[in-house]
């Protein structure tokens, strides 16, 4: 093979490998683009999958979003008007990237996101501190108002209080005093001071 056959065919070989990571690129690109259109898909299809609840719309109005809109909420991530936000309030008065939220077992997690203002049951919310929301609260971010309103099953997680457990007696665990067999009982004078001893009444 000559010199010059061998250059033509490192540069072709060159050309088909650009080729096929282009190819191999678009495929991957494509195949994203197919999951994220089915998950949009099955999560429009089950909109309670994932989710604890939802945000429901009380004061606010724009475009995209009037009073009695429910927000879905999922379980943690960011509260605000941007694209990119877990739940999108779009509205002028609301920050692109306004709170953060996470549920736990107590109820919803709530802090402010930087400098932005919240107000939690009428109340101002200071910054760096946080908020535990319970259903029924009510947010304010802007000039909007949200309620929060968790399903029937996370409403009753964070209802339950669990029972408080019993410490054990002076006398639990102590061994008790077993006559053996075929001993005659305690004479009647010394019979009330032993049930007394045993927390039973004497008869």
């Amino acid at each position: 093979m000559s010199q010059e056959y061998y250059e033509l065919l490192v540069l072709a070989a060159r050309y088909v490998f650009a080729l096929l990571g282009v190819v191999v690129v678009w495929r991957a690109a494509n195949w994203l683009r197919q999951d994220f259109r089915e998950r949009r898909w099955v999560m429009s299809s089950l909109p309670d999958a994932g989710y604890i609840g939802t945000l429901h719309v009380m004061e606010g109005q724009s475009k995209r979003l009037s009073p009695g809109d429910s927000l879905p909420l999922p379980t943690e991530g960011l509260l605000g008007s941007g694209a990119g936000c877990d739940v999108r309030v779009p509205h002028a008065t609301v920050g692109r990237r306004h709170a953060l939220f996470e549920f736990r077992p107590d109820g919803l997690h709530l802090r402010p996101y930087r400098d932005e203002r919240l107000q939690v049951d009428g109340q101002p919310l200071p910054q760096g501190c946080e908020a535990i929301l319970a259903h029924g609260a009510v947010l304010a971010l802007g000039g909007v108002m949200l309620q929060l309103r968790l399903f029937a099953g996370i409403q009753a997680i964070t209802d339950f209080e669990p029972e408080p457990e019993l410490e054990p007696g002076p006398e639990a665990g102590a061994e008790q005093d077993v006559p053996p067999i075929g001993a005659q009982p305690a004479p009647p004078s010394e019979q009330p001071a032993r049930s007394r001893r045993r927390g039973v009444r004497a008869q």
